[in-house]
């Protein structure tokens, strides 16, 4: 298989150079409509399928008027805060996953407190799930787990291009499929905090390419990568054209 990364190497480029271009307010409206767009594409990997102007219209913290829709905002309201969590977390001199904010995230979109002491993990294989590949036993978790931050943070993690570093982790991750709920995002927020790391822009999974996702989770590494690098090529494209909605930006 070839890898695409001189491709969207070069795309992140034109992107970057075209961001620079925009006035400050429409390139955080720019940012804004790509955590609206990526909140909104990864719930619908989950089964929550939501509108882009809903995760908008939750973004600024208002209750839906029907309040059978309160529960799908504040859960959309805790992905985009963990969007910024990862943000913040990918400025850091030096990347690493760190156990305490893997935790964190999980314990952010459950709403509760990490307590270091008390075993976050799943204890059991869920029968019914919305993914079908492999995943480890409760009593490998915490191996696998331990397994993944210690990679993260060696030479070998460092001698691979920042996306297949980021492919590898996240289809770790996944096989490890650590916790009882929201270890899908969690994964896929992981794989983003390398690339954003790494100066690139984050991938978004189309909720089209759903089920194709879930696929590529039961094959290799270099299966999941080939889906990764095409859905970073379409969300490149998608969000280029978006620059040129100056008017949409500042909405």
């Amino acid at each position: 298989m070839k890898e695409r990364y001189p491709e969207i190497e070069a795309q992140t480029a034109v992107l970057k150079r075209r961001l620079a271009r925009l006035r400050v307010a429409e390139r955080e409206g720019f940012h804004r409509w790509v955590e609206y767009s990526w909140v909104h594409h990864d719930s619908a990997l989950e089964g929550l399928v939501t509108q882009i102007d809903e995760v908008r219209e939750a973004a600024t913290g208002v209750n839906p008027v029907d309040s059978g829709l309160i529960p799908v905002y504040r859960e959309l309201r805790s992905h985009l805060e963990a969007v910024r969590l990862v943000r913040e977390e990918s400025a850091r001199k030096k990347l690493r996953v760190r156990m305490d904010f893997v935790r964190g995230l999980y314990h952010h979109f459950v709403g509760d407190a990490d307590d270091p002491h008390t075993s976050c993990y799943r204890r059991d294989i869920p029968i019914h799930r919305l993914y079908f590949h492999d995943i480890a036993p409760p009593d490998r978790i915490a191996y696998r787990m331990q397994r993944i931050v210690s990679w993260s943070d060696s030479a070998d993690f460092r001698r691979h291009h920042p996306f297949s570093a980021a492919v590898i982790l996240h289809h770790r991750f996944m096989e490890a499929f650590p916790f009882p709920s929201h270890s899908g995002k969690i994964g896929r927020l992981l794989l983003n905090l390398v690339l954003l790391h790494h100066g690139f822009f984050p991938v978004v999974v189309h909720s089209t390419d759903r089920h194709r996702y879930y696929e590529s989770l039961r094959g290799e590494p270099e299966d999941l990568s080939a889906m990764i690098e095409e859905s970073a090529d379409n969300s490149l494209r998608s969000w280029t054209k978006l620059t040129e909605n100056r008017r949409m930006l500042v909405a």
